[in-house]
């Protein structure tokens, strides 16, 4: 039996419903018809567009519950909207996904990922994560701080090739400080996450020669990823090649970092003694 009311996403003490027909699982009857274009929305855009499903929603900067690194307004956001059910003969906004470049650090920062609850669970999240890498973070660096631990959302972090707490040491000089406080924060944690970081991975003749090595697949190398030296053995050589390989929609240089990474955390190698 359906019921004819669902959740919407005004979270804590906002107990609103939305006229949207769910099933027993509380997700909607319908299928969702999820649509997200490359409009940008500003936050105070943002703000209106879900207005229908969560009226109490405040601008992020007064916000008290995020840490103060991150209690900014973003730059932009992508919306996901529900074409197949709507509010007024309107698409039902069910997804958004922010991001705020920081000029003085260099850095683009993640604006949250947020689903309304009745639309999690779908996917949503993961196509709004992708399409903001894609499209604006694309080869530039940018750090985040997760609230959400669930292993499956980390993994799926992971998969797309940001690091896990890495080393505040990756960060410019500049957001070491700010970083830290945020990530010991009492009563709010929080896991540091990096992407394309400079630095992260140290290139110079030595790194460009290792480049070459792999490609010719001689056996054996040494190869240096996040500052540090690694031996790669042939079978390793051979798993890089691999990887590489599936690794699409990447420039070259990219594909190698992605491909590297994923062979020292795939087959757990350490790093060589200095």
């Amino acid at each position: 039996m359906k019921k004819e009311l669902g959740f919407d996403a005004g979270g804590r003490g906002a107990g609103r419903f939305l006229p949207i027909p769910t099933d027993d699982e509380g997700k909607p009857a319908n299928t969702p018809d999820i649509r997200i274009t490359n409009k940008v929305y500003k936050e105070e855009e943002m703000l209106k567009v879900f207005k229908v499903v969560n009226p109490q929603r405040k601008q992020r900067k007064d916000m008290e519950f995020f840490p103060d690194l991150t209690r900014v307004n973003a730059d932009g956001y992508f919306i996901a909207f529900d074409h197949n059910n709507t509010l007024g003969g309107k698409p039902l906004p069910v997804g958004r996904v922010g991001w705020k470049y920081m000029r003085q650090h260099g850095v683009f920062l993640t604006v949250g990922v947020k689903v309304i609850p009745m639309y999690r669970g779908l996917g949503i999240a993961k196509k709004l994560w992708e399409m903001r890498d894609r499209v604006i973070f694309r080869n530039r660096p940018a750090v985040g701080f997760l609230s959400n631990f669930e292993p499956g959302w980390i993994n799926y972090v992971k998969s797309q090739n940001w690091n896990i707490e890495p080393p505040v040491s990756t960060l410019p000089e500049s957001l070491v400080m700010d970083a830290e406080k945020t990530i010991t924060e009492k009563g709010k944690p929080r896991k540091m996450i990096t992407y394309n970081m400079p630095g992260e991975i140290y290139e110079d003749e030595a790194m460009a020669k290792a480049w070459d090595i792999l490609k010719m697949g001689v056996i054996g190398t040494v190869v240096v990823v996040d500052g540090k030296k690694y031996h790669f053995s042939p079978d390793d050589v051979e798993r890089y090649k691999q990887i590489y390989q599936q690794t699409v929609g990447r420039d070259p240089k990219q594909k190698k970092r992605i491909a590297l990474r994923n062979v020292i955390r795939e087959r757990g190698i350490q790093p060589k003694a200095r």
